[in-house]
């Protein structure tokens, strides 16, 4: 159980830290959620979206360096602070050779994040809402999810490993059409994780040989999105 001295409330679009930013404060969410995010090539790009009982901030309290994406009110959002007296007692009496590791993972995890805001965030305007789609690696399609998607390939969360270069087919369909999307795919980056004692991995998939009509109605899907969402901040 983490030892919380003291509660904060902020509103749906409050910033509780920016990327870039200065604190190693380590936070718990009570209530609501928050969104995860950060920029790149001036685009936003949504990493995570956590939710009741999550933590975070926890890689600036390790490394001391900046804060490496910006953590984003959704809602009306309920914090806890984790006692920082406790965590530096509780840190301090770790061996040199167990912190030195656990600097390694938030190393590692900072790359991640940087590889998946990079593959999101590129050229191709991209719309970061999660589609249901049927995923292909071996003999079967199994059933995933893709968490973003642009004209150039998708986001997606999948159940069992792959290999960065392995070849893949998808298929999804776009909200309101009833007209399925296949095509293939190469995995580019691969990423493995947990959620909640379940093992998950993340992906980026680059299409491969995608019809110029589909890519034109990933193409608009997006745009829509993306006004809808430019309104939605104005």
């Amino acid at each position: 159980m983490l030892s919380i001295v003291n509660e904060m409330q902020f509103k749906d679009g409050d910033y509780i830290f920016k990327e870039g930013s200065y604190g190693d404060w380590i936070y718990v969410i009570l209530s609501g959620q928050i969104e995860i995010s950060k920029y790149c090539r001036g685009q936003k790009v949504i990493v995570e979206t956590l939710k009741e009982g999550d933590v975070f901030g926890e890689m600036s309290f390790v490394d001391k360096t900046p804060r490496s994406a910006s953590a984003i009110a959704r809602g009306d959002v309920s914090l806890g602070i984790v006692d920082r007296d406790l965590l530096d007692h509780e840190y301090n009496k770790l061996s040199q050779d167990m912190r030195m590791v656990f600097r390694a993972l938030v190393k590692r995890l900072r790359e991640t994040t940087a590889k998946i805001s990079a593959f999101s965030g590129r050229q191709d305007q991209r719309a970061a809402k999660p589609l249901d789609i049927q995923f292909k690696s071996g003999r079967d399609f199994t059933k995933a999810y893709a968490v973003n998607i642009g004209g150039g390939g998708l986001l997606v969360r999948i159940d069992e490993p792959v290999s960065v270069g392995a070849k893949c087919a998808v298929c999804f369909n776009l909200p309101g059409e009833s007209l399925p999307i296949e095509t293939d795919c190469q995995v580019v980056w691969s990423s493995l994780g947990t959620e909640e004692d379940k093992k998950i991995v993340m992906a980026g998939l680059q299409f491969i040989d995608l019809k110029a009509e589909d890519r034109d109605r990933i193409s608009s899907y997006v745009n829509k999105v993306s006004q809808i969402e430019q309104k939605q901040d104005d």
